[in-house]
């Protein structure tokens, strides 16, 4: 509503007052995923339940992230490596039992080819990295590192229903940040995506 005042208050279009083009731009400043946007947050869902992901969705584009989505581990593992979105993911969220590929196995290929990625950049810069260049800044984002020729890591929480305490040591072990049981609380969840 305020985007709407704001809007009609300074932009003059030929027609009736109440113009569909005015409204439409102010829906789209009001919208979740153009805020998202324009803080650069980015997070990816992974898990073969369409009802999962657009539960998780629905809560993780209201605390203000761009939100893709993959149905297995081979998906997830084409989007987290995709040259426009390579290390500008926030958050991933990663189930572990899916057709395909599943979580243990996506998140064991893609670290391996994340720390390779991350090698490659630092030997482009000539060697090591310098006083800290790929670390965060407080409150950074991995877009914003990225803009800055720095990356980082994506967190990757893994998410599971029936996973066995081995499961959860070896998604650890494979770099899975943290680990989630299904249902997951929403306040787990927007705690994790405040960060």
């Amino acid at each position: 509503q305020d985007g709407a005042a704001c809007i009609g208050a300074h932009v003059r279009l030929p027609g009736a007052p109440g113009n569909a083009l005015v409204r439409l731009m102010a829906k789209l400043v009001a919208s979740e995923k153009f805020r998202a946007e324009i803080n650069n947050k980015k997070q990816v869902t992974v898990d073969d339940s369409a009802t999962v992901r657009k539960l998780l969705v629905r809560v993780i584009e209201r605390a203000g992230f761009v939100v893709d989505e993959a149905t297995n581990g081979h998906e997830a593992l084409g989007l987290l490596r995709a040259d426009d979105s390579a290390f500008t993911y926030d958050v991933c969220l990663m189930d572990f039992l899916m057709p395909v590929l599943d979580g243990i196995a996506c998140v064991r290929q893609y670290r391996e080819w994340e720390r390779a990625a991350l090698a490659d950049a630092a030997a482009e810069r000539g060697g090591e990295e310098r006083d800290g260049e790929s670390a965060p800044r407080p409150g950074e984002t991995s877009a914003a590192m990225k803009a800055r020729g720095a990356r980082r890591p994506v967190h990757i929480v893994g998410i599971s229903a029936n996973a066995l305490a081995d499961d959860v040591a070896e998604s650890q072990r494979v770099g899975m940040d943290q680990f989630f049981p299904k249902p997951i609380k929403i306040s787990q969840l927007t705690s994790l995506l405040k960060k």
